[in-house]
């Protein structure tokens, strides 16, 4: 079966944290993470559907004041796949592909 992912998944098991108007805040933990994505496995499934904005907090992140503005990829039992397009910091919404860049080259 040929990879059909664009970015390469990495086992992390970090503890995350969801921000949406309809539902609040929910706790997470994620399972894997790559330069587009993240899959965060929830002991309380909220209601969202595929399309639908999320926020989210990496909360063991080296910067845990990130905040990740995300879209809802599927809904799984117990689990969302959330696709990664942008980032807030200091006040700023960045794209994503910036944050990309330093982490491959450090800068």
């Amino acid at each position: 079966m040929q990879e059909r992912r664009k970015h390469n998944r990495h086992t992390v098991q970090a503890r995350v944290k969801l921000y949406h108007p309809e539902f609040g805040a929910v706790d997470g933990v994620s399972s894997n993470i790559s330069d587009g994505g993240v899959y965060v496995e929830v002991a309380e499934m909220p209601a969202v559907r595929p399309g639908e904005a999320v926020k989210m907090v990496l909360l063991d992140s080296r910067n845990p004041d990130f905040i990740f503005n995300c879209e809802v990829a599927r809904v799984e039992e117990g689990a969302l796949a959330l696709a990664i397009l942008s980032y807030e910091s200091g006040g700023q919404t960045w794209a994503i592909r910036d944050l990309r860049r330093q982490w491959h080259t450090g800068t």
